[in-house]
């Protein structure tokens, strides 16, 4: 069987910090939620999973606080961005059947590490999913480790650690124990770093094999005696930093197994966090509750059609062109001399859904199009440009707007309400020279460029991403040594807290979500 293990609190501490700020119209905070579910789809994807299990850390001290008093004591608290997502993350998961876990005493690396031992001698494939290096320890044979971000996963087995760290994963925990760990205030050997250390290990071996050599020419003299003055700082680091594999849980592969949750309610709770497309995604996958894809569905383009019609949406089905108004649905062949004829008149009014995607279709067919009068999906993002997706479904449901007739394609009787509330709320905004003086001639620009595309000198890209890296560095050092402390740049609470309390700025109103 394949299973996968995943650091809860790990993965979405990355997706917090990996996915731009995100909040629902009422100031809810949703960005880790969002890259959080990314990566867990995304794993599932990849691995095929027979079970799932997702460990979250709690609050009460562990072990290793007893151990050492210092530990992770510098490390910062959760920010309140995050930290009001957690419940809604955990209470999303329960309702889509994951089984979670947790141990008081422990950590989620220790239940991860107990879980991934059990699968090894029950002869499983194990894959442990997170953003924290000390899982690399567990790799073997049945384990491997991915290394999860809101980007690319990393693939850790036996051979990438060495290659990575040039030691092998026995080797890993020793290093630590050496070198220390400034996250978890791991104290380690005092002034011995990453080098030095990995250099002593692929010498003597084991940290044991660096004491018992402590009188080795090949050891400097400075190095000999930080060694000898920090030898019970290794040791207690090694303890410190060793994943327990021994947690009392229930290890059984059948407990993991993803049940029925509660798909309704977990599509009510979606769809109040403004996540429509995610929604259809996840609930799309687990059965039940499902519906159709954007992909299945084939929607979403573009004008009208029919000659008697004064007015139609129509958007692009496969090699259907699709018009839609009131209860009137009409198909032709989008390469059809019909279709020509209709998009160039230019007494013929054109509702489109997404205007730069009609634009480059007809660019792309060498179609003069005419008197394109709306833009259905700008529309929608002038009204909530936050919204993290803009569907036909998603959209419709963000406007409260039900469908008008059922046909096989099942949005379009949602099409029409969404142009009818989206054009009034144009007007009654004062949107209307934003929609039509700036987005929808910029959409014709766009569809131009994408079509044509442009040269690029690639060297000359990386070499002004590499300046600007280095400008955001010393950017963000100097604001660090303005304000007196570090803290999150991408996070406004924070933020607000460093111009408006530290620095004393004028600030303006503060609401709940904070400056």
């Amino acid at each position: 069987m394949k299973l996968l293990r995943i650091d809860g609190n790990s993965i979405l501490n990355r997706a917090f910090f990996g996915i731009k700020v995100l909040t629902t119209k009422d100031g809810q905070y949703t960005n880790a939620i969002y890259g959080f579910m990314n990566i867990l789809s995304r794993l599932e994807n990849e691995i095929k999973p027979d079970a799932v299990a997702i460990a979250f850390d709690l609050k009460a001290p562990t072990f290793r606080h007893k151990m050492y008093d210092g530990y992770k004591r510098t490390r910062k608290g959760m920010p309140e961005e995050l930290a009001g997502q957690l419940p809604i993350l955990k209470e999303l998961l329960k309702k889509l059947g994951y089984v979670m876990v947790s141990r008081e005493g422990y950590e989620a690396d220790d239940i991860l590490g107990t879980l991934a031992r059990r699968a090894g001698a029950s002869g499983d494939l194990c894959y442990i999913a997170t953003g924290d290096r000390d899982s690399l320890q567990l790799v073997d044979g049945s384990t491997t480790v991915i290394l999860a971000s809101t980007g690319k996963n990393e693939m850790m087995d036996s051979e990438a650690v060495r290659a990575k760290y040039s030691l092998r994963v026995d080797q890993l925990i020793d290093l630590k124990a050496l070198m220390g760990d400034s996250s978890d205030n791991i104290p380690g050997v005092k002034g011995i770093g990453e080098k030095t250390a990995t250099g002593l290990l692929q010498k003597f071996e084991t940290l044991d094999g660096v004491y018992r050599n402590l009188d080795d020419p090949s050891i400097k003299k400075a190095v000999r005696e930080k060694l000898e003055t920090g030898r019970d700082m290794a040791y207690l680091s090694r303890e410190l930093g060793t994943i327990f594999t021994r947690v009392p849980i229930d290890t059984d592969v059948s407990h993991y197994v993803r049940g029925e949750g509660d798909r309704p309610g977990a599509r009510e709770l979606l769809n109040s966090l403004e996540m429509f497309s995610m929604a259809n995604r996840v609930l799309s996958e687990t059965g039940g509750d499902a519906v159709p894809r954007r992909s299945e569905l084939n929607t979403v383009r573009v004008t009208e059609l029919d000659g008697s019609l004064e007015k139609a949406v129509v958007f692009l089905s496969g090699d259907d062109l699709v018009a839609v108004w009131n209860d009137t649905v009409q198909r032709r062949n989008r390469d059809s001399l019909t279709v020509r004829l209709y998009l160039e008149d230019e007494g013929k009014v054109k509702i489109a859904w997404d205007s730069k995607e009609l634009y480059r279709y007809c660019i792309e067919s060498g179609i003069d199009v005419r008197n394109v009068s709306f833009s259905i999906v700008l529309a929608a993002y002038l009204e909530n440009p936050l919204a993290p997706g803009y569907s036909v479904r998603n959209t419709a449901i963000s406007l409260g707007v039900e469908k008008r007739f059922e046909c096989e394609y099942e949005d379009a009787g949602l099409l029409q309400g969404c142009y009818e509330k989206l054009s009034e709320y144009i007007e009654s905004e004062d949107q209307h020279y934003l929609l039509y003086g700036i987005e929808m001639p910029l959409s014709k620009v766009l569809a131009d460029m994408e079509h044509i595309g442009f040269k690029v000198d690639r060297e000359g890209l990386l070499e002004f991403g590499e300046m600007l890296r280095k400008q955001i560095d010393s950017d963000r050092k100097e604001i660090y040594e303005m304000v007196g402390e570090s803290f999150n740049l991408n996070s406004p609470k924070q933020l607000g807290h460093a111009l408006f309390e530290v620095l004393g700025l004028p600030a303006g109103k503060k609401t709940k979500s904070g400056y």
